[in-house]
This record gives C-alpha cells, structure tokens and sequence, in this order.
C-alpha cells in the first residue's frame, strides 16, 4: 500500500479523534437565554487534556454563560485551529526526522513519550466587570524546529453596549487613529527593547520595528482592555523584533493625542 495514502488515512483518523475529544470538552451549561447585558459571572474555564502519538495537548480556555454564543464560539474555533494546526505540523515534521534518518542515527517511526510534540493554552483573565470583558490567550508549543513557538490571541467584549470590540472600535471615528498609534508604538517599543536588550535606541532594528508597527489594523489587532481609559497591545514573536526579545506589549492612554 502507498505509503503517502496510509500517511494520509492516519491524518484524517487523527483529526476525527481530535475532533470528537473536543467536543466532548465543550461546557454544557453556556446558555445566554436568561442573563441580562450587565449581569457578571466568572469565566467557566474549559480544559484541554488530549494527545496522539505526536503530540500532548494541554491547558484551558474560557467561555463566558452571558455572553452572546458567537463570541464562545470564536474562542473555542480559535483553539480548535490551534490544535488542528499543530497536530499536522507534529506529524509532518517527525515523519520528515524519519525519512532523513541515517542507519548510523536512525528515529522511530512513532516518537517516544519524552519525544512527543506539545501545544499549550494558557488565559489570562484581563477584565471581567459589568462593562467589559477582555481576555488574552497565550497559544505556545513545540513541533519541532530550532525552539518554540507563542502565539497570542485576545478577545474583548462591551457587556454594556452588547458586541465585540475591534481594533475598528477603538478608532472611534478618528481617521488618523491607527497614524498616531503606529507613532506612539515605535517611540514606546524603541525604548523598551534597547532597555531589555541594554544597548541605545539606535542599535534597534528599526526595519523590523516599522514593519511591525506600520498602520494597519493587523499590527494592532491583538489588545486587552484594563480599564476604560486604556489599551494594552501585544506584539507577537518576530513581529517587532527578533525571537529573542519574545513578545512586546505597551500601554496607552485613549483618546490617543
């Protein structure tokens, strides 16, 4: 038989456990029927205990009984797109160990416990209040390469005002909104990386920085709220500087000046 075929058939059985696991773990009791706009409960936190043969999957997510379904549901799409991607890239990239294997440094053709690829979920819980809900997903793991990755997703709700809030929400009508936050982002994300790094603000690499920083709703798009009257934004590996530094964040004030 084909070995790409059987590979293929693998996937597939792979993804239909994973998938049957998943949703197994949804919380039965998320029903937004009889909660008021104001009303404030704790996240329900959802774990996240699977495995293949490739990789572990760990951590938790949250959902939120008086929010609206379609705001759970992208937290929940959001993790499931997590797993779904590193489970493939899992077996992809020990299957490539595999077929480069030597006789003299030879692989498994299943890795080991120890050896196995891993995903991790981790929430942080920004705002939970009568007006606003904010909350940071960190998305990290290995499947292989050179080091780890993170990832970082956030999910922000007006409770009083009943709908997501956007990078487009906090533009506010203000036409050059994502002008003077692309300013005030280099200046602040400047300084903090020649602090971290101990060198001037000069020896940053700039290009990575603008790039990074440039207006567009993209390069904004992940932000909590940790209060009315400022934004966190994050800035995610490589995104405005080398692996090294990790991820960046800064604070502002709004309205922006």
């Amino acid at each position: 038989m084909n070995s790409r075929y059987v590979y293929s058939v693998i996937g597939i059985i792979i993804l239909a456990i994973l998938g049957y696991v998943f949703i197994s773990m949804q919380p039965s009791s998320v029903d937004t029927t009889n909660y008021q706009a104001t009303s404030t409960l704790p996240a329900q936190m959802v774990n996240v205990a699977t495995s293949t043969d490739y990789t572990v999957v760990s951590g938790s997510y949250p959902q939120f009984a008086d929010l609206p379904a379609d705001f759970n549901k992208k937290i929940v799409d959001a993790v499931q797109a997590a797993i779904v991607d590193n489970v493939s890239a899992s077996q992809e990239n020990w299957q490539a160990r595999v077929d480069t294997a030597t006789p003299s440094d030879p692989v498994s053709k299943i890795p080991s416990a120890d050896e196995r690829f891993s995903l991790d979920f981790k929430t942080e819980i920004i705002r939970n209040d009568s007006n606003v809900v904010s909350v940071l997903l960190t998305i990290g793991g290995f499947s292989g390469g050179a080091h780890g990755f993170e990832n970082l997703l956030s999910f922000n709700y007006d409770r009083a005002h009943k709908h997501e809030i956007t990078i487009k929400s906090l533009e506010n009508n203000d036409s050059n909104f994502l002008n003077k936050l692309s300013t005030i982002s280099r200046t602040m994300l400047a300084k903090d990386l020649a602090q971290r790094a101990n060198v001037s603000v000069n020896d940053i690499d700039q290009g990575m920085l603008n790039d990074g920083t440039q207006p567009k709703e993209e390069n904004f798009s992940v932000f909590t709220l940790p209060n009315d009257h400022q934004v966190t934004f994050y800035f995610t590996q490589y995104q405005v500087a080398a692996y090294v530094f990790g991820d960046s964040r800064i604070t502002v004030d709004l309205p922006l000046k």
